[in-house]
Order: structure tokens, then C-alpha cells, then sequence
């Protein structure tokens, strides 16, 4: 698990990590700088990762979640 500090932007703070992570999934809000620093930690692990998004289309406007495909 991560946990972002509030009170230092450029710092990560690290929960050990005993195997429960399995994937990261990413808002349609996140930061290109801190999806960039937590796709270096997914690589580092083998974490999967995700994009998320709202389904327009969708009547009760479901999530859509594809595979994370880095752009920028």
C-alpha cells in the first residue's frame, strides 16, 4: 500500500509490502507527475495497473477500467 503525505508533495511514504498488493488503478484526477512516480514503483513490483473512468454511455454512468497504457 502507499500512502501519499500531504504534508511533502515529492514524498511517498511506503507501507511494507507483504505480497497484498495486486494493481494500482488510476483516476481520471491523478497528476502525470505522480502517476509517473507510482508506475515506477508498479514496474519495480510487478504490480499491475489500471486506468479508471466514468462510462458516459453507460445509463447509470458505470466505471469503465481498461489497461494502463502510459501517455505522456
Amino acid at each position: 500500500m502507499l500512502y501519499y503525505n500531504l504534508d511533502n508533495e515529492d514524498n511517498y511514504e511506503f507501507i511494507p509490502d507483504v505480497g497484498c498488493l495486486k494493481a494500482i488503478y488510476y483516476g481520471p484526477d491523478i497528476e502525470d507527475e505522480d502517476k509517473g512516480k507510482l508506475h515506477e514503483i508498479a514496474i519495480s513490483r510487478d504490480i499491475k495497473e489500471y486506468t479508471v473512468s466514468i462510462d458516459y454511455d453507460s445509463p447509470k454512468y458505470d466505471l469503465k477500467i481498461s489497461s494502463f497504457d502510459l501517455k505522456y
